[in-house]
């Protein structure tokens, strides 16, 4: 190869890879949201928490939500069984003040995480379910609260 072919062929894969370099990033994009029907999706459905606030959820704790055909709401909070009403004006979800059984938890991190979940549920300002269909509570900022998966009746690991 001639000095002059092996500059070229230089100066070509140079330029490729200057172009590389400059090619705009590529856009992630969340997932996306279904809210069509949000009312009918959730009223009646049962859900299983998986993450509450960023933390996931103790393995073996059931920590539940079930909303009735009525606006009533029921479900666990890793120890006490709770029941309240449920509000859905479009996206805008708000719960009534839960009642709970007052069950001690033997285990320290599920009472937390316990705590935590019912502190959330009076936070939640707004439900969404993704394509991915889970189901997203959401408080006034916008940011997830509680991400839950439709409880299939089949019993979680």
């Amino acid at each position: 190869m001639t000095i002059r072919a092996a500059l070229a062929v230089t100066l070509l894969l140079g330029a490729c890879a200057d172009q590389a370099a400059v090619a705009p990033p590529v856009a992630v994009t969340p997932a996306p949201e279904t809210n069509v029907n949000l009312k009918d999706t959730l009223f009646p459905s049962s859900w299983i928490a998986i993450d509450l606030a960023g933390t996931p959820v103790i393995a073996g704790t059931s920590v539940t939500l079930a909303f009735d055909p009525t606006g009533r709401v029921s479900g666990r909070g890793g120890c006490n069984n709770f029941a309240g009403g449920a509000t859905l004006e479009g996206d805008r979800l708000s719960f009534t003040p839960l009642a709970s059984t007052r069950m001690a938890c033997i285990d320290n991190g599920v009472s937390a995480q316990e705590a935590a979940y019912f502190d959330a549920l009076g936070k939640v300002r707004r439900a969404v379910v993704t394509a991915a269909g889970t189901l997203e509570l959401r408080g006034e900022d916008g940011g997830e609260i509680v991400v839950f998966v439709r409880d299939t009746g089949v019993k979680q690991p």
